[in-house]
C-alpha cells in the first residue's frame, strides 16, 4: 500500500495508542524524514485475531503427508500444484509424487503440457524413472517454447536436462545432437546464471561449438569469480578447439595467478590446469611449452577486466540531467561489465559476485535514487560511511599513514592502505603514532567512471538499481 525509490527505512513501528504506522528515512547524511501512516475508511480498526495459517501453508502442509509413504490418492492431489508459481508448493507436489511408484504417474509426465508441471514431474522422473525413457523425457522437453520462459523456467530446464544425463547416463550419438541442437542457438544468452548453466551441460555433451563461446565469456566476464567459473568447466571439454583458442585459453591462468582467495585457492587453480593439460595431445603440449612453463609476473593487485581508455572527467551537472526522469531501456549485459570496467568488483560485493572491503552494493537500488548513485560515485568523499571510514596515523616521525584498521596485533595496527589490494597490510607501532584522527577522503577513488562513455555511465547505473535482476524494468 506504500512504495517509493528510494525508500532508505532507518525504522518502523505501530503505535499502540492511537493505531498509526511510523516511520523514518534517511541514512549517511542525506535528508531524513518521518512519517505517519493511518486509515481513513469505512472498516474496522479494532486490534485484529491472530492471522490464520495462509492457504499456501495449508496446502503444502497437506502435500508434505504423502511425503515417505505410498498413497493412491497423492498423485491426484498433488498434480495440479505442480505448476504452482509458489516454488514450495511446486516442491512439495513433486516430492509428494517421487513418493509413489514411477509407473503411475510417468505417462502423465511425458504428456504434460504446462511448463512448470512438465519440468517438475520430469526432475521427479528423472530421480526415479527408468533409464531407458531417457530419449522419451528428452522428447517431452523439445515442447518447451524457450522464447516463452521465465528466467527462473529457463534455469530449472537446463538443471532438468544435466539431472536426465545424470541420473540416466550419457545420451547416445543421436540424443546429443539433438539437444545440443536446441541449447546452442541460445548460448550465451546475455544472463550469468543462465549463461552458466548452458556452458555446464553443452561443455558436457562436447558441442563443437562450446570452446570458442565459452572461451569468450571467460575473457570477457567482469569479475574473478565468473572467469574461473568457465576456467573450471572448460577443463573437461575436448571438442572444438583450435590452437588459437587454447592458447587463450590457457594465458588466462598466467594472468589469474595474481587473483586472490583463500588459503587453498592457489592449490584450486593449479588443479585446474592440470585437469585442462590432461586433454592436450603430445602434440599439443610442444606447441603450447611456451605458455604451460611461462613464468608469471607479479602485477600487483589482481584486475580482472582489461584497462580501458580515457574518456571524460565527469561532472555530477554532466550527467544528473539524464536521470532526472529515471532509467529504461538500458542494457543489462553491458551494465553488468561496466560494474567491472568501472571497478567497482573490486571492493564491493553485488548479486553474490565481487570483494568486500566496501559495503554490498546489491540492495543499493532500493535505497538510492539514479542521481544520489551518480553523486556517491563521481564524489565518493562528499558522505563517508564510519563504517568504512580510513583513519590517519600522524607518525612521531613525521610520516603520515591513511589506510582503515583491519585488526589489532599486539602493539601494532594492521592497517589496508589500498582497497584494491586488501590482503596486503601495512604495519603502525602504536607507540610511534603522534595522533590518530578519521581521513576526510574516502578509500573509494574519484573519477571511476571516466574510462566509461555517456551511454555505459547509464548502463551501470540502471545495472546498479536492478540488483542484477535482468528482468529488471529498466532494461530493455
Amino acid at each position: 500500500f506504500l512504495a517509493a525509490q528510494p525508500l532508505p527505512l532507518t525504522d518502523i513501528v505501530t503505535n499502540k495508542h492511537d493505531g498509526a504506522m511510523y516511520f523514518t528515512i534517511g541514512g549517511r547524511k542525506t535528508q531524513s524524514g518521518l512519517y505517519r501512516v493511518t486509515y481513513a475508511g469505512d472498516q474496522s480498526t479494532a486490534p485484529r485475531k491472530p492471522t490464520p495459517m495462509p492457504r499456501n501453508a495449508k496446502l503444502r502442509e497437506k502435500l508434505e503427508r504423502f511425503h515417505g509413504r505410498q498413497d493412491s490418492e497423492a498423485v491426484e492431489a498433488a498434480w495440479p500444484h505442480l505448476s504452482s508459481p509458489d516454488r514450495m508448493l511446486r516442491w512439495a507436489a513433486r516430492i509428494a509424487i517421487e513418493h509413489q511408484p514411477a509407473e503411475t504417474w510417468q505417462s502423465r509426465a511425458l504428456s504434460e503440457t504446462n511448463p512448470w508441471a512438465l519440468i517438475e514431474s520430469l526432475i521427479a522422473l528423472a530421480r526415479h524413472g527408468d533409464p531407458s525413457l531417457q530419449s522419451r523425457m528428452i522428447d517431452a522437453m523439445g515442447r518447451l517454447d524457450w522464447s516463452k520462459l521465465s528466467r527462473m523456467q529457463k534455469l530449472a530446464a537446463l538443471r532438468l536436462y544435466a539431472l536426465t544425463f545424470i541420473r540416466m547416463g550419457e545420451p547416445d550419438d543421436a540424443l546429443r545432437t539433438e539437444v545440443i541442437g536446441r541449447l546452442n542457438p541460445r548460448f550465451p544468452s546475455g544472463g550469468r546464471e543462465i549463461d552458466m548453466e548452458l556452458a555446464r551441460v553443452l561443455v558436457y555433451l562436447q558441442a563443437p561449438d562450446a570452446a570458442a563461446k565459452a572461451v569468450e565469456l571467460l575473457e570477457d566476464s567482469p569479475t574473478q569469480e565468473a572467469q574461473i567459473f568457465y576456467a573450471m568447466v572448460l577443463r573437461h571439454l575436448q571438442a572444438g578447439w583450435t590452437m588459437d583458442l587454447r592458447k587463450r585459453y590457457l594465458r588466462w591462468f598466467i594472468k589469474a595467478t595474481n587473483y586472490r582467495g583463500g588459503a587453498s585457492f592457489g592449490r584450486f587453480m593449479d588443479y585446474i590446469k592440470k585437469e585442462a593439460v590432461k586433454k592436450l595431445t603430445p602434440e599439443e603440449k610442444k606447441r603450447l611449452k611456451p605458455i604451460l612453463e611461462a613464468e608469471p609476473k607479479e602485477q600487483g593487485p589482481p584486475v580482472p577486466t582489461e584497462p580501458r581508455e580515457f574518456v571524460k572527467n565527469w561532472k555530477l551537472e554532466d550527467l544528473a540531467p539524464l536521470v532526472r526522469d529515471g532509467l529504461d531501456d538500458r542494457s543489462y549485459k553491458r551494465g553488468r561489465k561496466m560494474l567491472g570496467a568501472a571497478m567497482c568488483y573490486q571492493c564491493h560485493r553485488f548479486n553474490g559476485e565481487g570483494g568486500a572491503v566496501g559495503p554490498d552494493l546489491t540492495g543499493v537500488g532500493g535505497r538510492f535514487s539514479p542521481r544520489d548513485l551518480l553523486e556517491s560515485i563521481i564524489k565518493p568523499s562528499k558522505e563517508i560511511s564510519d563504517q568504512y571510514q580510513q583513519m590517519m596515523f600522524h607518525m612521531s616521525d613525521g610520516d603520515v599513514i591513511t589506510g582503515r584498521i583491519i585488526n589489532l596485533a599486539g602493539d601494532n595496527y594492521r592497517v589496508s592502505t589500498n582497497m584494491f589490494d586488501p590482503s596486503r597490510l601495512t604495519s603502525v607501532d602504536r607507540k610511534k603514532v603522534k595522533k590518530m584522527e578519521p581521513s576526510p577522503t574516502s578509500m573509494m577513488p574519484p573519477g571511476l567512471i571516466n574510462t566509461l562513455s555517456k551511454q555505459e555511465v547509464l548502463d551501470l547505473l540502471a545495472y546498479l538499481i536492478s540488483g542484477g535482476d535482468p528482468e529488471h524494468e529498466v532494461f530493455d
